[in-house]
């Protein structure tokens, strides 16, 4: 007999965004980061919430669905139709609706949301999150840095948000990420990815200063 969970893995194959960056690829390692969270902070929770949460968190995600509230009720059928108990399903719809970094319906209350708050932060900053970035640059169909960027970060909406460079993207998401973590292992792990980010972007502000010295001489 086929699991709740192996269910729910089986619709998120098939519902998540094609793009690499929010593939499932990326929700199996916002689970496995999630798992490790938990274990390491010894925080009680409920791991079919928090495993079930990842596989789904990203299949109403509004930068690639408009009808991300159609989807949102899509989710809750499923997870409805599989006889998830209520109480479940209402747990879980609150960490998909918590975690997005600009425009969340809902903050992050349970342990099952803080915890995959910061996995799924975790997995967009690093070696990882740079190549997430540029990933959706380019299905985006976007330019991966633009002279007139950075822009007012404070003030952009969603839709110059969505279509911002990744160089700008570092500055507006990227390099913030580890101070907005809720969790000591989090904020750890963190660390090494942060230095990393630093570490692209100065070489790359360095071969662009580069190329403008070549243009000019």
């Amino acid at each position: 007999m086929t699991s709740p969970l192996e269910k729910i893995k089986s619709f998120a194959k098939k519902h998540l965004p094609e793009a690499p960056c929010h593939d499932f690829l990326h929700a199996e390692r916002v689970r496995k980061l999630a798992l490790k969270i938990a274990k390491e902070e010894n925080i009680s929770c409920n791991s079919f919430i928090l495993e079930a949460s990842a596989y789904l968190h990203d299949i109403a995600d509004k930068k690639f669905f408009p009808n991300h509230k159609e989807r949102l009720n899509m989710i809750q059928s499923f997870l409805k139709s599989i006889k998830i108990p209520e109480e479940e399903i209402n747990s879980i719809m609150h960490v998909i609706k918590s975690i997005s970094f600009k425009g969340a319906i809902e903050e992050p209350k349970t342990p099952e949301a803080i915890i995959l708050h910061d996995a799924d932060k975790l997995d967009a900053i690093g070696a990882i999150g740079i190549a997430r970035t540029f990933s959706y640059c380019g299905y985006n169909k976007g330019k991966f840095y633009d002279a007139a960027d950075p822009k007012n970060q404070e003030k952009m909406t969603y839709e110059e948000y969505k279509h911002s460079t990744p160089i700008n993207h570092f500055h507006e998401k990227l390099l913030k990420i580890k101070d907005i973590l809720k969790t000591k292992t989090a904020k750890q792990l963190a660390e090494e990815r942060h230095k990393f980010l630093i570490k692209f972007l100065e070489q790359f502000m360095k071969e662009l200063k580069q190329d403008k010295k070549n243009e000019t001489s």
